[in-house]
C-alpha cells in the first residue's frame, strides 16, 4: 500500500459519509464516501514532507480533486436554484386557479350578450332621462302644410314721399327686419323726366313768401287792398302746402317696425308720390294658415288646436303661445282649390318665427279612445325598422321593435312593442345607441 492509500485508510473513518446528518454535498466523490474538503487538508499536511521530486504527482491529484469539489459545489448551487424556480412555479399555477374561481365567480354577474351597458354616472353625465309608459288619451291628428302671415291689425306700409327714382339702403329684402322710424331707401328726381317737383315746388313757396311780405305793410299804409292780402295770403299757404322739407329731402322711412313681407318696389324703380314701396308685418302677433286637404273636411268639427314646426327644427304648441282658432269654414276653399284653410292667431314673443314663412302643421281634434305613446325623440330607426330603448336595471338597456301608429308632432303612438311600466328612454337617445354601436362598457362590468 503507498503513502495515498494509507492516509486515506487511516482518515475514512474520521470522515462523515454523505447522506449522514452534518454530511456534506452529493458530488462526483460519493464512491468514496470521502468528505473532500477533509481529505484535502490531510493529502496536502502529508505531502509537504515529501522530497521535492515526490511531491510533483501528489500535488497533481490535490490540483484534480480540488476542480472536483468546485465543480460539485456549482452543480448542487444550480440545483437549489432549480428546485427554488420550480417551488415558484407552482405557487404561481396556484394562483392562476385563483384568478380563474374569481373570474368564474365574477362572470355570473355579467350582462345578456343583447344588453346595453351604460352607468348611472355616464348616463347622468350624458342626460340620458327615462319615463315610464302610461296609458293615456291620445288626440286625432291630421298633418297638412301652412304658412305665417303678420296679422292684419299689425301689418303698416311704407308709401314714397315724393316722385323720382327709388334707390333702396343695402340689407333691405323680404324678410329683414326693421325698425320703427328705420331709414329703408332715398328717392331722387335727378334725370326724371318732368323735373324736380319738389324744387319747383320749393321755388313756388319761395316766390309767394316774398309777395306776401311785400303785401303785408303796404296794407297797412292803405295802399293795396284788403282783398289783395288775403289772395297773397292764400297762395303762400298753398305753396307751404305742396311743400314738404321731408318730401323733398326724398328719405323714405318705416312707420313701425317690424319684418318686411313685401316689396312693391324694387332698386332703381321710378316712383310716383304716395305709392306703396313695401309693407311690413309686425312680429306681436301673427296668423297662421293651415291647409287642410279637402278629403279631410270631415274633420273640420274636430279642429281645436295646432301644432308647428319652427326654422330650428323645434316644435311649437300655439296653446302654449295663446293660440286661438279664427275660421275653419269649407267656404273658404274656392281661394285655395284642394284645400280647406284654417286659421289661427298667436303671440309670438321672442319672435320665433318670421312672417312669410312656410311650416309643417299637425291639426290636432278630439281624443279618440287612449293609448301607449313615447316623444319623437324616444323614436330610433334603423334599416326602415323603428326602435326604442327600455331601460331593465341600473346598468343595462335593451333595443326593442316597436310598431308606430299615428305621431301628433311631439309623440308616437306605440301599437306594439312594449308595455305600461316599460321604462323608456326619453332624452340622451343617442349616447344610448351610441353605447350600443360602440360597445361601451363602464368599469367594474363585464359585456360579453
Amino acid at each position: 500500500m503507498n503513502e495515498v492509500d494509507r492516509i486515506g485508510d487511516d482518515r475514512r473513518k474520521e470522515t462523515p459519509v454523505i447522506g449522514e446528518a452534518g454530511s456534506g454535498c452529493r458530488c462526483c466523490c460519493n464512491k468514496y464516501n470521502l468528505h473532500t474538503t477533509g481529505f484535502l487538508s490531510i493529502f496536502a499536511e502529508k505531502i509537504s514532507t515529501f522530497p521535492p521530486m515526490k511531491r510533483l504527482l501528489p500535488s497533481a491529484i490535490v490540483s484534480i480533486v480540488a476542480l472536483l469539489t468546485w465543480g460539485c459545489g456549482h452543480n448542487n448551487e444550480h440545483e437549489h436554484h432549480s428546485e427554488a424556480e420550480e417551488s415558484e412555479m407552482h405557487d404561481g399555477h396556484e394562483h392562476e386557479h385563483e384568478h380563474e374561481g374569481e373570474d368564474a365567480e365574477e362572470g355570473d354577474h355579467d350582462h345578456d350578450s343583447d344588453e346595453i351597458v351604460l352607468s348611472p354616472e355616464d348616463a347622468e353625465r350624458f342626460g340620458v332621462g327615462v319615463e315610464a309608459a302610461v296609458v293615456a288619451p291620445f288626440n286625432n291628428v291630421v298633418r297638412t302644410g301652412g304658412d305665417v302671415t303678420a296679422s292684419a291689425s299689425d301689418v303698416s306700409m311704407i308709401s314714397a314721399p315724393t316722385s323720382g327714382r327709388l334707390q333702396l339702403n343695402a340689407g333691405i329684402s323680404v324678410g329683414s327686419k326693421i325698425a320703427g322710424g328705420q331709414t329703408i331707401g332715398r328717392i331722387s328726381a335727378t334725370g326724371v323726366s318732368g323735373g324736380d317737383v319738389n324744387a319747383a315746388a320749393k321755388a313756388t313757396l319761395d316766390a309767394a313768401k316774398r309777395e306776401l311780405d311785400r303785401v303785408k305793410p303796404l296794407l297797412e299804409d292803405g295802399l293795396v287792398t284788403r282783398k289783395d292780402y288775403y289772395e297773397a295770403l292764400s297762395a303762400y299757404e298753398a305753396a307751404k302746402a305742396a311743400y314738404s322739407p321731408a318730401a323733398a329731402s326724398g328719405i323714405v322711412k318705416a312707420t313701425k317696425g317690424g319684418v318686411i313681407n313685401e316689396l312693391a318696389a324694387t332698386d332703381g324703380q321710378i316712383v310716383t308720390q304716395g305709392e306703396t314701396i313695401a309693407i311690413v308685418g309686425g312680429e306681436g302677433s301673427l296668423t297662421l294658415r293651415a291647409l287642410l286637404p279637402s278629403s279631410e273636411a270631415s274633420f273640420l268639427p274636430q279642429i281645436t288646436n295646432a301644432v308647428i314646426s319652427l326654422p330650428d327644427g323645434s316644435i311649437l304648441d300655439l296653446a302654449d303661445a295663446g293660440g286661438k282658432l279664427m275660421s275653419k269654414s269649407a267656404a273658404g276653399a274656392s281661394a285655395t282649390p284642394g284645400y280647406v284653410p284654417v286659421y289661427f292667431t298667436f303671440n309670438n314673443s321672442g319672435n320665433m318665427i318670421t312672417p312669410g314663412n312656410a311650416v309643417e302643421v299637425w291639426l290636432y281634434g278630439a281624443a279618440d279612445g287612449s293609448a301607449i305613446s313615447v316623444p319623437d325623440e324616444a323614436v330610433t330607426e334603423q334599416m326602415g325598422q323603428h326602435f326604442v330603448y327600455v331601460k331593465v336595471d341600473d346598468h343595462g338597456y335593451r333595443k326593442t321593435p316597436v310598431t308606430l301608429g299615428r305621431g301628433n308632432g311631439r309623440r308616437y303612438e306605440i301599437v306594439s312593442g312594449i308595455a305600461e311600466g316599460d321604462s323608456i328612454v326619453t332624452r340622451g337617445t343617442t349616447f344610448v345607441r351610441l353605447a350600443e354601436t360602440k360597445g361601451a362598457v363602464p368599469e367594474g362590468h363585464h359585456h360579453h
